[in-house]
């Protein structure tokens, strides 16, 4: 019950929890873009492909190029988040810092094993409504943060004058206000006329 409790966005510090995680993620993915811009840079693909050949054979260097190649960023980002998720809160604990983490997938998924474990009836349908608002708010502060710092990282990278930086929010809100599915599904792929005999 006091799992299903910690996820009440307004009796905890859930909200302010999952924007720190927002942080997290977003720390991660310069993780990612710096392990993925290293493995370019030092050609390790190339260098796996042709000089580690001999030792691996030939098929099993070409899935691990393969795999540097094209799926580095995905690989050091995991690792990264990984550790971030599991050890900040520690190193946290240790220094007297009450800091946790609220990742809406690990959240949900320790929702979802609470209420099982213990039943609706266990806790009252009045904490597994507040319980999903939270994971409703982790979902939104995760994305929101991290998107928000990864804006502002894109913008100065890009000399964006200041001015514009601040109307680029409310012309972002005025989109979704108008076209919100475009934010949750993937655009159509346009039709391509097929060739008749």
């Amino acid at each position: 019950t006091s799992q299903i409790a910690s996820f009440d966005p307004f009796g905890s510090g859930t909200i302010f929890f999952a924007a720190f995680t927002g942080v997290l993620l977003w720390i991660s993915s310069l993780v990612a873009g710096w392990f993925e811009n290293w493995v370019v840079y030092r050609r390790l693909p190339e260098a796996i492909q042709h000089k580690a050949r001999g030792t691996l054979g030939e098929s099993r260097a070409k899935k691990i190029a393969h795999f540097l190649e094209h799926e580095s960023a995905g690989f050091g980002g995991s690792v990264a988040l990984g550790f971030l998720l599991g050890m900040v809160p520690v190193f946290a604990k240790f220094f007297g810092l009450p800091l946790e983490t609220r990742h809406i997938t690990l959240s949900s998924g320790s929702l979802t094993f609470a209420i099982s474990s213990v039943g609706v009836d266990g806790v009252g349908w009045g904490a597994v409504i507040k319980a999903w608002i939270g994971i409703g708010f982790i979902g939104l502060m995760n994305f929101g943060v991290s998107f928000a710092l990864a804006m502002v990282v894109a913008l100065r990278a890009r000399d964006v004058p200041r001015g514009e930086r601040l109307t680029l929010p409310f012309a972002v809100l005025r989109y979704f206000v108008k076209h919100p599915m475009q934010f949750f599904l993937p655009p159509r792929e346009p039709k391509v006329p097929t060739a008749t005999a």
